[in-house]
């Protein structure tokens, strides 16, 4: 019992204050470096107190842009059962859940699979995956199960290992969640845990230890729950003394989603105790102001950047114009010079003259292929951070966030109601059209970048008492006083925030 009932580490009043330069140094040069080497330092140096609050701050389903040390925004995505993007359209190849791969008890596949799984990431330019769950089958009734492995933790342990290998063998990083004992889903968002030590360390944990030591994972997800009396994401015993000091790791912790009504999932307790990053869209309040502080926000840097740095992230933020993309446009330009060379055979020019008629139409070929093809539909717009485009956009968040606003009443469509988050929240905006023909669509718009974001669908029907009742994945039903103008209640489940929308028939 000797870790987990130990005190928190203490915060240093006389902590040393933290240096800054500039070095010359991006992200890029940091591949491949041992995570103590002297280089990192000297990055480090060059964040400033914005930057690293930044970085901190606003880890939701993405990593902000940070010019200073040249690293590109990156995009996060959730698992494990294949690409599912909350913020965006973007949907992968759905793959099975957890539970019959936990049962092949084939480590090769499981490896085979993470390949495959982070190939089509990398390909959408997702370079971390929230998989995967490493959490136990501890009751059957778990409302989780889906994305863990099984109630075993060595074999848990062994296909995690197995998943994250054949991810990092493509350059995306896993974040394996969650750390720890979050074994069950019925109110996860305020449990406290209890178990001793041994339990901890041969069940709990053991998956989580054989995904770093075994599959060298370069990323974790905390839970929601308590350990005890201590959040989980704020435990110094469990995030430092367990995870970095005695299991070796070397990478980044980030929160479980920090949205909503998560107000026990504090900043300022989780970077001391070990903690990197917060997966939210909107920030929070981080009190930069200690020396101490500081120190563990340098630290938290060092290790989301270390992460960045050995995957994906900066080949896929260059690579915004595919090889294949070029290659068409060259075949193109052949095909037109050959077709110059079949007019221009017969006619009676130099041949020096010829060929520059060929080589400047097949210039001109190229360049309007390659213009017309990048013109056309491309992929989702994954690159920038979602913490950027909100801050970007935050004045004019009413119109920019939302989807277009009809002057008059669209064909079909029987009644529009839109609304949006409260006080602070009102960022997050709801849209729910109800067409004539019976049907409706939710919409969520969560920044600028993520507007028009399908939430549910489905059928909906009058009621004797004149509201509308709404049936999709969920039920919804709009209340009207006057039998015209109608008021609807919709939690958004991913960020606990409860948008109030109203509208009137059309």
């Amino acid at each position: 019992m000797a870790v987990f009932s130990s005190k928190p580490q203490p915060v240093l009043e006389d902590a040393e204050p933290i240096a800054f330069g500039q070095h010359g140094l991006v992200l890029e040069d940091m591949r491949g470096l041992d995570y103590d080497d002297a280089k990192w330092e000297l990055l480090l140096e060059q964040l400033s107190v914005a930057d690293m609050t930044n970085m901190i701050a606003n880890g939701g389903w993405s990593t902000p842009q940070v010019d200073s040390v040249g690293k590109p925004a990156t995009t996060d995505l959730d698992g494990p059962a294949g690409l599912n993007s909350l913020t965006s359209n973007l949907k992968g190849v759905p793959f099975p859940s957890q539970v019959p791969i936990g049962a092949s008890w084939n480590t090769e596949l499981v490896e085979r699979f993470g390949q495959v799984f982070a190939a089509e990431a990398a390909a959408n330019r997702v370079v971390g995956l929230y998989a995967p769950g490493a959490n136990i089958h501890r009751t059957p009734f778990s409302g989780r199960n889906f994305e863990y492995y099984a109630e075993d933790g060595l074999l848990s342990g062994k296909l995690a290992a197995a998943m994250v290998k054949g991810c990092s063998s493509q350059g995306v990083y896993c974040y394996v969640k969650h750390f720890a004992l979050n074994d069950q889903e019925s109110d996860r968002l305020s449990i406290s845990v209890w178990a001793n030590e041994q339990s901890m360390r041969e069940l709990y944990l053991k998956p989580f230890e054989l995904a770093v030591k075994e599959g060298g994972t370069t990323a974790i997800m905390s839970s929601y729950n308590y350990l005890g009396n201590t959040w989980a994401g704020a435990s110094y015993a469990l995030l430092t003394q367990v995870l970095r000091q005695e299991w070796g790791f070397e990478g980044m912790v980030v929160t479980d989603s920090a949205m909503g009504n998560t107000s026990w999932m504090d900043v300022n307790l989780a970077l001391p105790a070990g903690g990197d990053m917060m997966l939210c869209l909107m920030g929070v309040t981080l009190d930069s102001s200690t020396n101490a502080m500081q120190q563990a926000m340098r630290r938290a840097c060092h290790n989301i950047l270390y992460t960045q740095a050995n995957s994906v992230a900066v080949s896929v933020a260059a690579d915004n114009a595919p090889y294949w993309l070029m290659l068409l446009a060259l075949v193109d330009g052949l095909i037109v010079s050959a077709l110059v060379l079949l007019v221009l055979g017969g006619r009676t020019l130099k041949r020096r003259h010829k060929a520059g008629i060929v080589i400047g139409i097949t210039v001109l070929a190229v360049l309007v292929a390659l213009v017309l093809i990048m013109r056309g539909p491309s992929q989702p717009a994954l690159q920038s951070s979602a913490a950027d485009s909100i801050a970007a956009s935050s004045d004019s968040a009413s119109s920019a966030g939302s989807l277009p606003v009809e002057e008059a009443p669209a064909e079909g469509v029987f009644l529009q109601l839109d609304g949006q988050g409260e006080g602070e929240q009102s960022w997050l905006k709801s849209h729910v059209t109800l067409n004539e023909d019976g049907s409706f669509a939710l919409y969520w718009d969560y920044n600028a970048e993520n507007s028009g974001i399908e939430g549910d669908k489905g059928s909906w029907e009058k009621l004797e008492d004149g509201s509308i009742r709404l049936s999709g994945q969920r039920e919804f039903t709009a209340t009207t006083q006057d039998g015209s103008t109608y008021a609807l209640e919709i939690l958004n489940e991913e960020t606990g925030i409860t948008c109030q929308l109203s509208g009137s028939l059309q």
